[in-house]
């Protein structure tokens, strides 16, 4: 799957070093429970020891200070350079024997295709950043490892699901602070990502170069991903924003609480929170996006089930390997709730690592930034077509009917506000509803979960005398949830497969074959994962 697995290492890797454990289980022959002691299981190094890592530490420090400074000199100009050096090494042919690599350039990784094929044999396994990890958690005196499982391509997952950004990363810092609070000793490896350092209790964390931010700095950062979602969502009435006329607030120490299901106990920690203002005027839709925001979900379900969790816990109190928490689809919190109320005595007093690590096939998250690149290309593609037809949203044929366009309307046949689910909801659905009805831009109609649905979008003002290539523009918010939307053309190709969302409207570009004389453009829609009820907008046609 392209992901390395640190419990298969440990496990053979255990194998090879003896005396793990002093404890050993009395040959009765059927297997018992090991005795899990409450004393510490690393006992205190001696001082030749304590000496011998304070001076790796220094070598630590003096590397990690030698980064820092790379990453300072690093100007504009030079990160123009290093962007068009990658352009010319991933510009090329690519076939099926293609090796993909990653490339240093200091901290700044790459993903590098060589297409050449130089061998037949396989090529010796790079141990290098596997030893250094594993040498830096000896070094640490590590106990306990926490990985939540990030990535640098789920910024395309956080751009198509707006309402998850920022809650992972809110909540590993809750992970982070609540493990602090009960006396665990916790070293934070994620500030990597931003190619930043931080002081942990009395340590400065090290780790080798994950995947950062090509600009490294926070403020660009946060514009960067404001600017696109910004344009995502509004371009049709806002003319391309310019970093000029945003400023950013810092709040260091944002207070928040976790509350522990079926519990009144809940515990407290605090996080940096940026506030964004455009024009002076504040964005609250962005203020839960916190302290990193290229840190996103990476899963669409959450589970709250910690069975995976026990025999990784097991190992480490045997004194077998250290804890490994693999959190691909966990909500963090939840796992640091279980761990404190369970495993409280014996966390108290020892160390926790947790890693900003790729530890998964990143095959899985590619069609995410595939969506955003083919929106962008027909989104340029339609802004420079000279030409373009208005089509009124009330004006569809949904299966051959009229849409519905208002919320009293007697075609309604289904109890909109039960399928709507919570009040909010529904007073926002009725909300977009008849604003945009005042307009006369908005209509609406239920997709049911999984059954094709046929829109008819009429083009008979459309004046040409020649077959032309066209692309129609509209934009669709989802009620109840989220929702994936695949869309056909009338002969059942498939065209696209993009995600919904139900706080901003999602806007879809679909390239159409226009004839002289031709009365609608037809495409088929199905939604997946709930009963939808799809309010359309903004329909273009641009030729």
């Amino acid at each position: 799957s392209g992901r390395f697995d640190l419990e298969l290492f440990y496990a053979v890797h255990a194998k090879k070093v003896d005396k793990l454990s002093g404890r050993t289980a009395p040959p009765t022959g059927r297997w018992r429970t090991p005795k899990i002691s409450d004393e510490p299981l690393n006992p205190a190094p001696s001082s030749s020891e304590i000496i011998a890592r304070d001076r790796a530490l220094n070598q630590v420090r003096l590397r990690l200070s030698e980064e820092i400074a790379k990453l300072a000199e690093l100007t504009p100009e030079k990160l123009k350079q290093v962007n068009s050096d990658l352009e010319k090494q991933l510009s090329g042919p690519v076939d099926n024997n293609q090796r993909v690599r990653r490339v240093a350039h200091g901290s700044l990784v790459a993903l590098k295709q060589d297409t050449r094929i130089t061998s037949t044999k396989p090529e010796p396994v790079n141990m290098r950043g596997l030893l250094e990890l594993h040498n830096y958690l000896k070094f640490h005196n590590v106990d306990l490892i926490v990985v939540p499982v990030p990535d640098w391509e789920e910024i395309a997952f956080n751009v198509m699901f707006p309402e998850y950004e920022g809650l992972l990363s809110a909540k590993r810092l809750g992970v982070i602070k609540a493990l602090s609070d009960s006396g665990v000793e916790v070293i934070d490896g994620t500030d990597a990502v931003t190619s930043t350092y931080r002081e942990s209790h009395n340590e400065l964390f090290f780790y080798y170069p994950s995947d950062s931010h090509p600009c490294g700095i926070t403020h660009d950062v946060l514009i960067d991903l404001l600017i696109e979602r910004l344009q995502r969502y509004e371009f049709w009435d806002n003319p391309p924003y310019e970093k000029e006329r945003f400023t950013i607030e810092r709040e260091p120490f944002r207070t928040a609480s976790f509350s522990i299901p079926g519990q009144s106990s809940h515990f407290r920690f605090q996080y940096p929170d940026y506030r964004v203002f455009l024009d002076g005027n504040y964005l609250t839709e962005f203020n839960d996006s916190a302290a990193r925001v290229i840190i996103a979900g990476n899963s669409f379900t959450t589970s709250s089930s910690c069975r995976p969790t026990a025999p990784a816990l097991l190992a480490a109190k045997s004194g077998h390997l250290p804890m490994y928490l693999y959190m691909n689809g966990f909500l963090p919190d939840f796992i640091a709730t279980y761990l404190i109320k369970n495993e409280e005595g014996w966390l108290r007093n020892r160390r926790a690592l947790v890693l900003y690590m790729q530890m998964f096939n990143l095959a899985r998250l590619r069609p995410f930034a595939d969506i955003r690149n083919r929106m962008q290309n027909l989104y340029s593609i339609s802004s420079k077509m000279t030409e373009q037809l208005d089509i009124e949203a009330a004006s569809l044929l949904v299966n051959d009917e009229p849409i519905i366009a208002s919320i009293d309307d007697e075609r309604s046949k289904f109890d909109t506000k039960s399928l709507v689910g919570r009040a909010n909801t529904y007073e926002r659905f009725t909300e977009h509803v008849s604003q945009g009805r005042s307009a006369g831009k908005v209509g609406w109609h239920l997709l049911p979960r999984n059954e094709r649905t046929k829109i008819k979008f009429p083009i008979r003002d459309l004046q040409i005398n020649t077959r032309r290539q066209g692309i129609i523009t509209f934009s669709i918010i989802s009620f109840p949830g989220i929702s994936l939307l695949r869309i056909a053309d009338e002969k059942g190709r498939r065209i696209l497969q993009d995600p919904l969302s139900r706080l901003f409207y999602t806007p879809f570009f679909i390239p159409v074959s226009l004839s002289p004389g031709q009365e609608f453009i037809e495409l088929e829609l199905t939604a997946t994962w709930y009963a939808e009820i799809a309010v359309i907008a903004n329909i273009q046609l641009h030729f």
